[in-house]
């Protein structure tokens, strides 16, 4: 059974996460995700995000998905 996904904004892990996260949505991130030709520049951010979310708490990325589709 897997643990469930629960933010606890005085864990160390997810204030770095919060940290690296912030930093996607900044204007020089945006440029380099367009200068390697990833588009649209949006849903990278959102796919990375994930991605990010799955490898600091070694869990499956399918797993993540399902959890963010599981709150309102």
């Amino acid at each position: 059974m897997k643990s469930l996904l629960i933010v606890d904004p005085n864990d160390h892990k997810w204030l770095l996460l919060e940290t690296v996260i912030c930093n996607f949505d900044k204007r020089r991130f945006g440029q380099e995700i367009s200068k390697a030709g990833i588009n649209p520049g949006p849903f990278a951010r959102f796919y990375l995000s994930i991605i990010f979310v799955a490898m600091f708490f070694s869990i499956d990325i399918m797993y993540v998905i399902s959890e963010i589709k599981k709150r309102p």
